[in-house]
């Protein structure tokens, strides 16, 4: 498979993303493999978010002006707060899910990310 994409060829794959290879669409339909595609880019883009709050929230102030840090966040739980109530629920069980595949320090942290970013029920 050539992985240079092409003007105006459809099924060409974009470059460096073989597993993200666009097939011919077609109007309001949607296949299995499509939807299998959505969830890997979903999982992909989740667990790439997830390290870089990780990284902001745990590195040393040294390393990462904790303003900086905090201000991230805030953008981040925005942006989560346009959520609706089960896009939310998704996304806590997606995090705790990724939590439980973590030890230590970055566990707990994962463990707390949704009350502070805004994603609990405030009842």
């Amino acid at each position: 498979m050539d992985l240079l994409q092409r003007p105006g060829d459809p099924t060409a794959a974009p470059v460096g993303s073989p597993y993200l290879a666009r097939r011919p669409a077609t109007p309001g339909f949607r296949t299995a493999a499509d939807t299998y595609d959505r969830q890997m880019l979903t999982g992909v883009l989740l667990d790439a978010l997830l390290e870089c709050l990780t990284f902001l929230e745990l590195s040393d102030d040294d390393v990462v002006d904790p303003n900086e840090a905090a201000s991230v966040q805030d953008r981040v739980a925005g942006l989560f707060g346009t959520l609706g109530p089960g896009e939310r629920e998704m996304l806590i069980g997606l995090v705790k899910a990724r939590a439980a595949r973590e030890t230590g320090v970055v566990r707990e942290w994962l463990n707390e990310l949704p009350e502070s970013l805004g994603l609990l029920d405030e009842d």
